[in-house]
Protein backbone atom coordinates (compact mmCIF):
# COMPACT_ATOMS: atom_id res chain seq x y z
CA UNK A 1 0.00 0.00 0.00
CA UNK A 2 1.25 3.37 -1.32
CA UNK A 3 1.64 6.16 1.59
CA UNK A 4 -0.40 9.33 1.39
CA UNK A 5 0.34 12.81 2.56
CA UNK A 6 -2.01 15.25 3.51
CA UNK A 7 -0.90 19.06 4.01
CA UNK A 8 -3.78 21.37 4.61
CA UNK A 9 -6.13 19.03 2.92
CA UNK A 10 -10.00 20.15 4.54
CA UNK A 11 -10.53 16.26 3.54
CA UNK A 12 -7.49 14.53 5.12
CA UNK A 13 -8.07 11.58 7.44
CA UNK A 14 -8.32 11.96 11.39
CA UNK A 15 -4.40 11.02 12.74
CA UNK A 16 -4.25 7.75 14.49
CA UNK A 17 -0.90 7.99 15.73
CA UNK A 18 1.85 10.37 15.78
CA UNK A 19 5.52 10.14 14.93
CA UNK A 20 8.53 11.89 16.76
CA UNK A 21 11.53 11.77 13.76
CA UNK A 22 14.33 14.27 13.06
CA UNK A 23 17.36 14.41 10.27
CA UNK A 24 20.49 16.82 10.82
CA UNK A 25 22.08 18.42 7.99
CA UNK A 26 25.75 18.35 9.16
CA UNK A 27 28.58 20.59 7.13
CA UNK A 28 32.48 21.07 8.12
CA UNK A 29 34.62 23.45 7.17
CA UNK A 30 35.55 22.48 3.99
CA UNK A 31 31.79 22.21 2.62
CA UNK A 32 31.89 18.28 3.24
CA UNK A 33 28.67 16.88 4.15
CA UNK A 34 27.87 13.98 7.04
CA UNK A 35 26.08 10.78 5.49
CA UNK A 36 25.17 7.49 6.97
CA UNK A 37 24.64 4.22 4.80
CA UNK A 38 21.11 2.81 5.56
CA UNK A 39 21.25 -0.67 6.83
CA UNK A 40 17.97 -1.16 4.54
CA UNK A 41 18.84 -0.45 1.09
CA UNK A 42 22.81 -0.04 1.28
CA UNK A 43 21.89 3.99 -0.19
CA UNK A 44 23.50 7.06 1.68
CA UNK A 45 21.46 9.86 3.34
CA UNK A 46 21.64 12.59 6.03
CA UNK A 47 21.36 11.17 9.63
CA UNK A 48 17.78 10.65 11.14
CA UNK A 49 15.54 8.37 12.77
CA UNK A 50 12.55 8.24 14.98
CA UNK A 51 11.81 7.74 18.51
CA UNK A 52 9.59 5.01 19.64
CA UNK A 53 6.91 5.20 22.61
CA UNK A 54 8.73 4.39 25.54
CA UNK A 55 12.24 5.71 24.79
CA UNK A 56 13.78 7.59 27.18
CA UNK A 57 16.91 9.48 26.81
CA UNK A 58 19.38 9.22 30.31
Amino acid sequence: MARKDYLNAPDAPQANSIAIACSAYVEDDQGRVLMIRRSDNNLYSIPGGTHELGDIEA
